[in-house]
């Protein structure tokens, strides 16, 4: 896996920003005008996505590593925060080819800022790689359910950001949307 930055968590401090950029999310998502649905956010944090959805009135769980695998001040801030909250997060990592552990189905499955898909040495995950972890997401999702990924640029210059390789971009063209690093696939239960 690659390098974690700690320190990057203190950005999360500045909560009038961040509540405000997840609430611009869950608007997008229509999240204000539906009422009651399960929602898994991967790589919550500070929890602030699951935050604005409980106040939405929809269920919230984060998913995040254990905090043994935390550094400081990721540990207090990630922690802190979610405690502070009311946030429940499940504590395990998002590894290549091995089952996230949820229990039931779920509405909606987001993941922000991903950093799950970094592997040692600085490789990204491939097509193989995210192939297993969408079958594994769909198998968690209600059939009219949602997965909604916001990557992080493996490589930008200029203007140019790079999301993922040729291969693993015509897989989630395959089975979603993909545009500029933001992807939703719904589940093929809910496609007629």
């Amino acid at each position: 896996m690659s390098p974690r930055w700690p320190k990057d968590a203190t950005k999360f401090l500045d909560l009038d920003q961040w509540l405000n950029v997840n609430v611009r999310r869950a608007m997008i998502l229509g999240l204000h005008r539906l009422a009651g649905l399960q929602v898994v956010d991967l790589g919550c944090g500070a929890g602030l996505f699951a935050c604005v959805c409980r106040a939405l009135g929809h269920t919230a769980v984060g998913v995040d590593i254990p905090e043994s695998e935390l550094q400081s001040p990721e540990r207090e801030i990630y922690g802190g925060l979610c405690e502070a909250l009311g946030v429940r997060v499940i504590r395990q990592s998002i590894r290549p080819f091995e089952p996230l552990l949820l229990a039931g189905s779920v509405d909606l499955i987001t993941s922000y800022m991903v950093r799950f898909n970094k592997l040692e040495k600085g490789r990204d995950w491939g097509r193989g790689e995210w192939k297993y972890f969408v079958d594994d997401m769909l198998s968690h999702l209600q059939p009219s359910g949602r997965l909604v990924l916001k990557l992080n640029p493996r490589r930008q210059r200029l203007w140019l950001r790079q999301y993922l390789d040729r291969e693993s971009q015509r897989f989630f063209k395959s089975v979603g949307q993909l545009a500029d690093g933001n992807i939703l696939i719904r589940n093929p239960a809910s496609r007629t």
